[in-house]
Formats: structure tokens, C-alpha cells, sequence
């Protein structure tokens, strides 16, 4: 596999280094090791059989360009080696071992601690559904698409019972998180997987399961599943969802890491803030986040209304102007 280190590189936050010969040094990516001065170093000559080879002098790890991704981003190897994929990075994936400038990704299928929904969650078609459930779902707006896509469950026993259950996946299938929503009115409004061994809700973005079906130009983002699905919606011709376009939901006012490394295979960022202060200042934190990697564009919609509180049409005018015909 001939991996674009630059390229790589780039959409992995590591803007800043120095070309030495046939190498790439900068201070070392890797997590828990902060450092001063660059100690890294990564091959960056494709006529050498050591092309996308990392190390680092002082933490002493090192490997491939698939295990630089998945340690970065926080992925296993075969995952990451589909990231280099979906991402343009791969120049030549033919990998005989006669041909120079090759360096072959192990593969590992395992998911360590692998996260499930928990006991009482059932995933059912529309039809099958409560009526209860498909009332609630039905004033929120979600269709019988969204629920198909998305996976959306619901439990009227166990820890989330008494909630539509949203599961966050990535676009490989693995279950990073899972947020609940009370329909039953409950104070707690909101459960999420947080505390649950598995779960990884600084790398989910909801949304995302759909990436590898979705237009890489742009992604619409906002806090919260519920808003994006209405996002969804707005920007689709049928109202439905389906073919729409590549969305992402972030649980909270708080942009992660993983987070951005995901959002890096965009161009261009649309973020729908809610109309107050901590809404407007998670989306200049976005935009700092972002800098030099993607344009950002920020939506706020009128006071006192938020993505998923206004009419199809309101929202479409509001995301791409005009009387949202």
C-alpha cells in the first residue's frame, strides 16, 4: 500500500514538521507523550521499502501508516486502513512484496471491549413499533426512514426504559455511544453510554454510519441527534432523509479531538448553533478547530426556535436561504 504521507499527515492534525533527506520530523503525535522538540519521524520516499514507517526517539513507538491512524484516531488497524481509504490517501493499493515503496497494513478485525445496547433496547421496523413510540417519534419529526437508517430503538424496561434510543455508529458499523430521550416526560431527559465499558463518546459523531453514502463536500453538523435528523430532512427532496446529505451530531457544547480528525475529510463545515451563549461560543470553538482544514460556516436560527423546532420549510429557507422551496 503507497499511503500520501503528506496527505495523511494533514488530516491527522500533524500540520507542522520539517522534510530531513527522505523524512518528515515533528513533535511526536502520539497520546500521553507531550514533547518540546521533535523526536518523530515518519518516511516520506516512495522508492523505499520503509515508505510510511513512523518512530518516535522517545516514547520509542512506532509501526506503519494504518497503525499511526488507528493509535491517533483511536481505531483498530483494520479500520484504519479503510480510513486511508475513504480518504484519498492510498495512491497505489496493489501490495506484492517484489515492488518497492510497499508497506502492508496488518490486519485485526477484533474490536476490544465492544460496546452494545444495553439489556431492554429493541431496534424494530416502523410497523413494528408501539404506538406510543411511533407517536413520539412522529412528533419529533423522525421518519420511518431515520429509524430504519439510524437503527433507532426504544425500552419501556431497564436502564433506558421510557426512552427512544439513538445509537451513535462509526462508518465501519461499531457502536461508539448511544444516547436515551425520555418520551414519558422524565427529569432526565437524557442517558447516555458514557459510563459504559466500550464506550468511546469522544470519537462518536451521529451521523456518521451514513458517511460512505453521503457527498464528501460538505457535512451539516449541530449539538444533538434530534436536530441533525431535522437537518437531514430539511436538506432532502422527498423529506424523508434518505439520500440526503452527510450529517453529524456531537452530544454536548464539547468538540473532541477524534471528533475533528473525522470532520477533516470535509470540505466545508456547516454548523447549526443554538440561538444562546454557550451555542454561539461552541461554534467559534468549532471554527478554531477547525482552521486551515476545512471552511466553516455558522447558522443561527431565530430566537426562541432551534433546528428541530421549526417547520420543514423554515429550515430548509434557514440552511440554504431563500423561501426554502
Amino acid at each position: 500500500m503507497l499511503v500520501d504521507v503528506p496527505k495523511m499527515l494533514r488530516l491527522l492534525g500533524i500540520t507542522e514538521y520539517k522534510q530531513v533527506r527522505g523524512e518528515l520530523w515533528a513533535r511526536c503525535p502520539m497520546p500521553l507523550h507531550p514533547e518540546g522538540k521533535p523526536s518523530w519521524s515518519i518516511v516520506n520516499d516512495p522508492s523505499s521499502p520503509k515508505h510510511g514507517l513512523h518512530k518516535c526517539m522517545g516514547c520509542k513507538r512506532g509501526g506503519n501508516s494504518a497503525h499511526l491512524v488507528a493509535t491517533i484516531i483511536g481505531i483498530t488497524t483494520a479500520s484504519a486502513y479503510r480510513w486511508l481509504q475513504d480518504n484519498g490517501c492510498v495512491l497505489d493499493d496493489q501490495t506484492p512484496d517484489t515492488l518497492p515503496g510497499r508497506v502492508r497494513c496488518e490486519v485485526d478485525d477484533g474490536e476490544s471491549a465492544a460496546l452494545e445496547l444495553p439489556f431492554g433496547v429493541h431496534v424494530k421496523p416502523w410497523r413494528e413499533l408501539p404506538g406510543f413510540v411511533r407517536r413520539y417519534l412522529s412528533h419529533r419529526g423522525i421518519t420511518a426512514w431515520q429509524v430504519q437508517a439510524y437503527g433507532i430503538g426504544y425500552a419501556v424496561v431497564g436502564e433506558q426504559r421510557g426512552r427512544v434510543v439513538l445509537p451513535t455508529r462509526n462508518q465501519y458499523g461499531a457502536l461508539l455511544s448511544y444516547t436515551g430521550r425520555s418520551y414519558t416526560g422524565s427529569l432526565l431527559r437524557y442517558l447516555s453510554a458514557k459510563e459504559q465499558a466500550g464506550a468511546r463518546p469522544k470519537a462518536a459523531l451521529f451521523g456518521e454510519a451514513l458517511w460512505r453514502q453521503r457527498p464528501v463536500e460538505e457535512c451539516w453538523c449541530a449539538e444533538g441527534a434530534i436536530k441533525v435528523l431535522a437537518i437531514e430532512r430539511a436538506l432532502c427532496s422527498t423529506g424523508t432523509g434518505e439520500n440526503g446529505q452527510a450529517i453529524a451530531a456531537f452530544s454536548g457544547a464539547e468538540m473532541h479531538e477524534e471528533q475533528a480528525l473525522k470532520l477533516r475529510r470535509f470540505e466545508r463545515i456547516t454548523y447549526v448553533a443554538d440561538n444562546n451563549e454557550t451555542g454561539i461560543r461552541f461554534a467559534r470553538e468549532i471554527e478554531n478547530a477547525m482552521c486551515g482544514m476545512a471552511a466553516v460556516r455558522v447558522v443561527v436560527p431565530p430566537e426562541g426556535s432551534e433546528a428541530d423546532t421549526l417547520t420543514r420549510r423554515e429550515l430548509r429557507a434557514l440552511l440554504l436561504g431563500g423561501d426554502g422551496a
